[in-house]
């Protein structure tokens, strides 16, 4: 069975919804200019792309209800020069005691970074070890669906390597819980706990990870073969305080493999961001992530308003360690970006990662950003 198949199957409830029920036509731009400064290392060892001009996030998107409890999601778009379907699903709520059932290719449960909406992302990439974490893939989940509460859980059983008979089959259970020590009307707290297990398709497993420089660049790469099973932990702390704002996570990944072997990742980073003009990042009490920055004061030059700024810094760290080598990539990240509206983000961004091995690099990248 083909994802076309299934996405087609999606698009006939689509095309059977009551359509006295509610629907939004939704989208997202990203356009990226973006100029990086290699290392002689980087220069010799690969082929690296310039600096560019490019589209980095084109997405338009439905998401509706095909009846009071039945909600859908389509989306289909262009994300570094790759045309996909991503995150199209159904999803039974009002299940009784288990909250929902989500049933489609979507987003695996779990780390707050990769949940976090693209756009909503206060810097130009994700956090480099992210890239290494569980993507998107079929499934079928429980989660909760309570808009007010403050704990969240999702359990989620997916089919690794797409639906293809001709592979080994591969799974993994992947289960996210969240919870809200501390909510008022100035201050949060976030505490989460993600856990993966992970059994390949063929038993093989390859990995990289950008290092948030420039579109399409790996810089760490690992293969493993015979690979028994993959358990991946990760822990999440983040919040608000008036208009300042914390996300930090830290993932452990122990591969299985061969004879009695394992490898290790480690991956790690804090960011930290101050909203000048006071306002908060808003969170979504239902699936436990933060979203973005909506303006007190819109833009409006006639009333001399002008939005909302933020300045927000990071830290990430990426360590492989196994029987046979040690090597780990790290990287300081900073933006500023400018809110004029909910809708509308311009940004500047500078990364200066470090390679093991390959010295360091640095990237700066001028974004704008539309939301409708």
């Amino acid at each position: 069975m083909k994802k076309s198949y299934f996405l087609g199957v999606l698009l006939l409830i689509v095309g059977l919804a009551n359509a006295q029920q509610p629907t939004k036509i939704w989208g997202r731009f990203l356009l990226d200019v973006n100029d990086v400064n290699y290392s002689n290392e980087v220069k010799s060892a690969f082929e690296q792309p310039a600096g560019s001009v490019f589209i980095k996030n084109a997405w338009v998107g439905l998401i509706g209800n095909a009846s009071p409890q039945i909600k859908y999601q389509l989306q289909f778009g262009l994300e570094t020069g790759r045309a996909s379907f991503k995150d199209n699903f159904v999803q039974f709520n009002s299940m009784g005691k288990i909250g929902a059932v989500k049933l489609g290719y979507y987003r695996k449960p779990l780390t707050m970074e990769f949940l976090n909406p693209f756009h909503h992302n206060q810097f130009m990439e994700r956090a480099q070890g992210t890239t290494l974490l569980p993507a998107r893939a079929y499934g079928i989940s429980v989660l909760s669906n309570n808009a007010n509460a403050k704990t969240t859980y999702n359990l989620g059983l997916f089919k690794e390597g797409g639906i293809n008979p001709t592979l080994d089959n591969g799974y993994s259970i992947i289960t996210r819980i969240t919870h809200l020590p501390i909510v008022t009307n100035d201050k949060l707290l976030h505490l989460g706990l993600g856990l993966g297990l992970t059994s390949p398709v063929n038993r093989a497993l390859s990995y990289s990870a950008n290092n948030e420089i420039a579109k399409n660049t790996a810089f760490w790469i690992t293969e493993v073969s015979q690979v028994e099973n993959i358990i991946t932990i990760n822990a999440e702390v983040a919040g608000n305080y008036k208009n300042l704002n914390l996300q930090s996570e830290t993932s452990l990944i122990n591969i299985a493999h061969g004879e009695n072997l394992n490898q290790y990742i480690l991956q790690s980073y804090v960011g930290v961001g101050w909203i000048l003009t006071g306002e908060q990042r808003s969170y979504n009490k239902s699936n436990g992530t933060f979203v973005g920055v909506k303006p007190l004061k819109p833009f409006n030059y006639g009333e001399r308003t002008f939005g909302a700024v933020e300045v927000a810094l990071r830290f990430s760290y990426l360590q492989n360690a196994d029987n046979v080598f040690i090597d780990n990539l790290n990287n300081v990240a900073a933006t500023l970006s400018w809110y004029p509206t909910a809708k509308v983000r311009l940004s500047a961004g500078a990364t200066r990662g470090y390679v093991y091995g390959l010295g360091e690099n640095q990237s700066y990248t001028f974004r704008t950003q539309f939301v409708f």
